[in-house]
């Protein structure tokens, strides 16, 4: 259980590493492909800060029927863990646009979360640092991360299996 611990921060560290970096002045990258949306309801409670997230209320919807929720906890696709944190599902993939907003697509594609990184909180990260609790991610033990290009990293667990992948338009880390 330590181990998981251990290896979720040092996951968290080499982030905020990258995020940290990349905010000294790194121009914005080119735009991504986007992956196919589709209407769903977020996963999770949003009925307490407990579970990780504030209920939003009608927040604007652009038109792909998910309200924007608040996120108070880091992303945690290891569910079950000691630490705790908003659950998405392994395989999901967390999509960080230039206009401040974060969606998270399930496995299937299918959207699940919508967040503005203006109502997100900063949380204290390794290293002494304090990011958006939208760029902190528990992942499972042994996990290890792949830097597909300047904006994509896919994180992969002990047996090779695809756990995340991240994709940040905001910070360019090359």
């Amino acid at each position: 259980m330590m181990k998981k611990i251990i290896t979720g921060l040092l996951v968290l560290f080499l982030l905020s590493i990258s995020v940290a970096c990349a905010k000294e002045g790194a121009p914005n990258s080119p735009s991504p492909s986007t992956p196919a949306t589709a209407p769903a309801q977020p996963a999770g409670s949003a009925d307490s800060e407990e579970d990780g997230v504030v209920d939003s209320g009608d927040a604007d919807s652009e038109e792909d029927g998910v309200e924007f929720t608040i996120v108070t906890k880091p992303l945690d696709v290891d569910s079950g863990n000691a630490i705790g944190g908003y659950p998405i599902p392994r395989g999901s993939t967390v999509h960080h646009y230039k206009n401040g907003i974060m969606k998270v697509f399930g496995p299937d594609g299918t959207l699940i979360l919508k967040t503005r990184d203006s109502e997100t909180p900063e949380l204290p990260a390794p290293g002494g640092h304090k990011i958006l609790a939208t760029y902190q991610y528990i992942t499972p033990n042994r996990s290890r991360n792949e830097r597909v290009d300047d904006w994509t990293t896919k994180v992969y667990d002990e047996n090779g299996e695809l756990v995340l992948t991240v994709i940040d338009e905001i910070h360019k880390t090359r």
